[in-house]
């Protein structure tokens, strides 16, 4: 009969944990990145009533001569800082979108970093068709591509 003895050091361990820690840092989604992204998706979600204005408005293919963000129903976020109607033409809105300030955590919540400065734009142009629809564009950002939507596409 045979005996087996199981013998561990500290060495062991801390070895056994330092490859389980390296496995589960490359297997691990980096979820940091996920939060700006979808606070970015929430903003832009909100303006979907503003597009929806914008729709109802677009009656002839054309926009009305005189428009504002309030009149067309701009949705209301706390991560929206304002928005700004910079050029419009009879078939043609571009608008700039000025966020608030988004931070992401680190490492369980204890460390944070701004993801998005306070001030960071987005230009989207919406133009409105001879069949009456509202077709948009990202026309410009300052904010890093990867908390944009794919949807939005890059300028």
């Amino acid at each position: 009969m045979s005996r087996f003895k199981l013998r561990t050091s500290l060495g062991d361990v801390v070895g056994f944990l330092l490859i389980v820690g390296i496995i589960l840092a490359l297997a691990w989604p980096v979820p940091a990145d996920y939060a700006p992204a979808a606070k970015i998706s929430e903003v832009l979600l909100n303006l979907g009533t503003f597009q929806a204005s914008l729709q109802r408005e677009c009656i002839d293919g054309s926009f009305p001569a005189k428009m504002s963000p309030v009149d067309l129903g701009a949705g209301k976020s706390r991560y929206l800082s304002h928005i700004e109607i910079q050029d419009a033409t009879q078939n043609r809105v571009r608008v700039k979108v000025v966020l608030n300030e988004m931070r992401q955590s680190l490492v369980l919540g204890l460390i944070s970093r701004t993801a998005v400065p306070q001030g960071s734009s987005l230009e989207i142009e919406y133009s409105c068709a001879a069949d009456k629809a509202v077709h948009s564009r990202l026309a410009s950002s300052t904010i890093d591509a990867k908390y944009l939507p794919n949807r939005l596409g890059t300028p």
